[in-house]
């Protein structure tokens, strides 16, 4: 099977998580549209068709002193409706940033509907700005439009509605329930964006995984792997014609004296080391930060994060604890609903060029429950619903692989758990929960490569 696509692509991928992330861009394109409009009205203004009363009505403003009061007065309340705006996103994301972790940041960070508030009232302000100093009063020069003046108060109207809109929407927003939904909805999105498609079936030998080793890459800046480019790899290892084997993935952290890659020369005699290393550094996108875009452990690492909070005795909340492990599941069962990412990347004629990190079941699992696990040794409820959430996980679970990595997950929360149990009855129920899942891993079911 051929893997290959224009290296463009994970570029673009890159930058638009960025962008995304930056909250900035859609308030900067609603300043940027405020200005287009504003040339477009004073354009119709100056052809002299809305001076006329009959064509304003009720909203025609004949007097140059009268405009600039109503242009002022609108500018400072939406500049101040933003401050307003701005300050309740701080609290919010201070009141997040304690509650659930700082991680779930970059989330409130990617609101839309709050960048959208922003860029209404600020593009409003702008295009005030833009009308008032139009208006003249000048003797034989004055200049009243009055289009723009009409449109600036419907720009009022619309960012006093967003505003209203946005109070409610941050009400919302900051409940437990919504927030644990929210990193979900990231999680599924990672998901769907690394793993094949379900039914796509993905066979690969794991022998073509072991390749031998002639010379190695180290890294060129510390930091966590935000992204990597293995179609830009693949077009390098063609060329060179060599074989790359990638020894991190994206989420893992890197130091500028780790190796990164390793070489195997294969085909070529002489290879262009210089030209490789350069380009293999150039494929690696290194940040302070981890981030979603080929990092599907992020997700789970934001889930557990809020239910590691929920669980310490400052907040002691376990029903979001409980919230975020239902959700895990569900992440658990759509990835094991797809094939496993495949580490192996082949050029045009199908040949091997690069050789990824991959990944395991077990591994997911882990991600999603160990440190729960760990947390919730004296937490009878958080225990029993960890083991049905595995019950439930397991009923969907098509390969033994899979079962396996559940099984082995529901026998370290019975062995973490019971001993912690101060009477018969937590004793009992978490041993009914680890029996359903004994049960329904230890079923015969067809194995699905």
């Amino acid at each position: 099977m051929v893997t290959f696509v224009t290296s463009t692509k994970t570029l673009l991928i890159h930058f638009a998580e960025k962008f995304r992330a930056a909250p900035w861009t859609i308030p900067a394109f609603y300043v940027v549209l405020a200005i287009a409009l504003s040339q477009f009205t004073l354009w119709l203004d100056a052809s002299g068709h809305f001076s006329n009363p009959a064509t304003t009505g009720f909203f025609h403003i004949s007097s140059p002193e009268g405009a600039r009061v109503l242009l002022g007065t609108i500018a400072t309340s939406m500049l101040a409706i933003a401050g307003v705006s701005f300050s309740s996103i701080m609290v919010t994301m201070t009141l997040a940033s304690q509650q659930f972790g700082p991680r779930l940041l970059r989330n409130f960070l990617k609101d839309r509907a709050s960048q959208r508030t922003l860029g209404v009232l600020l593009g409003t302000f702008v295009f005030c700005l833009f009308i008032l100093r139009e208006v003249r009063s000048i003797e034989n020069d004055w200049f009243v439009p009055a289009l723009s003046v009409m449109t600036s108060v419907v720009l009022a109207m619309i960012g006093l509605g967003c505003f209203i809109h946005f109070i409610q929407h941050i009400l919302r927003e900051i409940q437990a329930e919504q927030v644990v939904a929210d990193a979900f909805r990231g999680l599924q999105s990672s998901i769907e964006a690394v793993f094949p498609e379900i039914g796509e079936e993905l066979v690969e030998d794991r022998a073509i995984l072991q390749m031998a080793t002639d010379w190695e890459i180290k890294g060129y800046k510390t930091g966590y792997v935000q992204a990597i480019n293995y179609e830009a790899m693949v077009e390098l290892a063609m060329e060179q014609k060599v074989r790359l084997k990638i020894h991190c993935r994206a989420g893992d952290f890197v130091s500028d004296q780790q190796v990164v890659a390793s070489v195997d020369n294969v085909e070529a005699e002489k290879p262009d080391r210089d030209l490789i290393i350069e380009k293999t550094r150039e494929s690696f996108y290194i940040g302070s930060a981890r981030t979603p875009e080929q990092d599907f452990e992020y997700g789970f690492r934001q889930l557990v994060e809020v239910a590691l909070r929920a669980l310490s005795p400052g907040i002691n909340d376990p029903f979001t604890a409980m919230d975020c492990i239902d959700y895990l599941g569900a992440g658990l069962q759509s990835t094991f609903a797809r094939p496993l990412p495949q580490p192996v990347h082949r050029d045009r004629e199908g040949a091997i060029r690069v050789v990824a990190c991959g990944t395991d079941y077990a591994g997911l699992v882990g991600a999603a429950f160990n440190q729960i696990r760990q947390a919730s040794r004296e937490r009878c409820d958080v225990s029993c619903r960890l083991l049905e959430t595995l019950a439930l996980t397991a009923r969907v679970a098509r390969q033994s692989e899979q079962r396996a990595a559940l099984l082995k997950q529901a026998q370290m929360i019975r062995d973490d758990s019971s001993p912690k149990m101060s009477n018969d009855f937590d004793r009992d129920c978490l041993e009914s929960r680890y029996q359903s899942v004994e049960a329904v891993c230890s079923r015969s079911k067809k194995t699905v490569p």
